[in-house]
């Protein structure tokens, strides 16, 4: 897939975590301040300054409107969130160019959380299988 991974996370020792992961750059999910260092950071990884995709499950006011605005023209928005997420109708609205999926990540099989706690790396292909696929665990 060749994803280049930035990130958000609430807590020090998340944000830590994912750097040990490797994900190119990590910023506070508490504000929408997170937007623009992220933006700085993926430009140089070659991604344009905008990301393909975004899997989201941040809700708080203003968070889904910064994430939105760094989507690149065409990307995927991929809803992992549970609680005040945005419907498709409403993504629309903002991004009409925007495709708009639902993940339910805890409903996942169960090889899928034990690859991406063993081989986060290897979480790719399983990503990639769920672009492809028009039916399946993202709906359009």
């Amino acid at each position: 897939m060749g994803a280049t991974a930035v990130a958000t996370a609430g807590s020090p020792a998340k944000r830590s975590l994912l750097r040990r992961l490797g994900t190119l750059a990590v910023a506070a999910s508490r504000d929408t301040s997170f937007a623009e260092p992220l933006l700085v950071a993926a430009a140089p990884a070659g991604i344009g300054g905008a990301y393909d995709v975004v899997l989201n499950s941040l809700t708080s006011p203003g968070m889904v409107a910064a994430s939105l605005a760094g989507l690149s023209r065409g990307g995927r928005w991929v809803e992992i969130g549970k609680r005040d997420i945005w419907s498709a109708a409403r993504v629309q609205s903002e991004r009409p160019d925007v495709r708009y999926g639902l993940l339910a990540v805890d409903f996942l099989p169960p090889q899928a959380s034990t690859l991406w706690c063993n081989e986060p790396h290897a979480s790719t292909a399983f990503f990639a299988d769920c672009w492809t696929r028009p039916q399946g665990m993202i709906q359009n």
